[in-house]
């Protein structure tokens, strides 16, 4: 399918309102984006995959051509990064972090940004957990595209959907690092800036699921009980609209994890099986592991819990 990617994305910044300064903001230059409208410039794929997320756009619907050889290596590179991320294969992770640490493909750019990525996700968990590189790596990622970033400025940011993810990764790295206080700033920082800039599809906004995830687990961690239970119902709620099981069900344990604190067992047990038979069902093929949920409910609460369905009557 052949287009103007300048009328596309004139036309489509005009209906949502936007000035060429804000569109850019986080992604690009405004010159560039005065190019690209112009017919002056074409679009790499990093930066046309940002723009249409920003317009609310699926970018896979575009045929857009990577400009060349090096520029395809490191989108495919970049795609074989995240199924080891996905996959917690960090074997692999640390292979191609000492494969391509002096590489030249990834010390500037596109490529650095996605190293970056790479070394965040593969510090921030796992055997090789140093969460302080992490948070330097993910501080020198949203400062690719953001030199002057600054946490306490988050909210007034007109963010970049890789900047959005970046920052939440930061803010895992603060949590995982035992500064859950830091981690709790940011996340709402990051919540109340999309609640502003992109209010109109929140309810189908991965990177804003993952928030509310990470939100109702560090409210529940510092015991702001009633108000990770607020998180968790609207999550619930938007995990339903993405059709995604794995971040409801993440959400149905931190309830049920709240409400034990609470003093409310009978549903939190209720909630807390939900939990473990889907972790059951899917085999930990969704990142849910059974037979650690159930070890961390006996650890916490000094039980085991009783799995068995209450059959309706007449069909026992």
């Amino acid at each position: 399918m052949l287009f103007n990617v300048g009328n596309l994305v004139r036309e489509l910044r005009k209906m949502k309102g936007l000035t060429q300064e804000k569109l850019a903001e986080g992604i690009c230059s405004r010159s560039t984006i005065l190019m690209i409208e112009k017919g002056e410039r074409k679009p790499d794929w990093f930066t046309f995959r940002n723009i249409m997320a920003r317009l609310g756009e699926d970018p896979n619907k575009f045929n857009i051509e990577i400009a060349d050889n090096e520029e395809t290596f490191v989108v495919r590179k970049h795609l074989e990064w995240l199924a080891y991320i996905r996959e917690c294969d960090y074997e692999s992770m640390k292979k191609e972090i000492e494969l391509h640490k002096n590489d030249k493909r990834f010390l500037n750019g596109r490529g650095r940004f996605f190293f970056l990525k790479l070394k965040t996700c593969f510090y921030n968990m796992g055997p090789y957990m140093d969460c302080q590189i992490a948070i330097e790596c993910a501080l020198e990622s949203i400062r690719l595209t953001r030199p002057d970033f600054e946490i306490n400025n988050i909210n007034t940011y007109f963010l970049a959907p890789h900047e959005i993810e970046t920052i939440n990764n930061l803010a895992n790295a603060y949590s995982n690092h035992d500064e859950p206080e830091m981690s709790l700033k940011i996340l709402r920082l990051l919540k109340e800036n999309l609640g502003l800039h992109y209010a109109s599809f929140l309810n189908f906004n991965q990177f804003y699921l993952l928030i509310l995830v990470n939100l109702a687990e560090d409210l529940n961690r510092l015991d702001i009980l009633n108000e990770s239970l607020e998180v968790c119902a609207e999550g619930m709620e938007v995990s339903l609209g993405c059709r995604d099981m794995l971040y409801y069900m993440n959400f149905v344990l931190t309830k049920a994890e709240c409400l034990m604190k609470l003093g409310n067992k009978t549903e939190g047990k209720e909630l807390f099986k939900q939990v473990m038979l889907f972790s059951y069902a899917t085999q930990g093929k969704t990142g849910m592991d059974f037979n650690e949920i159930a070890a961390d409910y006996m650890e916490k609460y000094n039980e085991k819990i009783d799995l068995s369905l209450p059959w309706p009557e007449g069909m026992k």
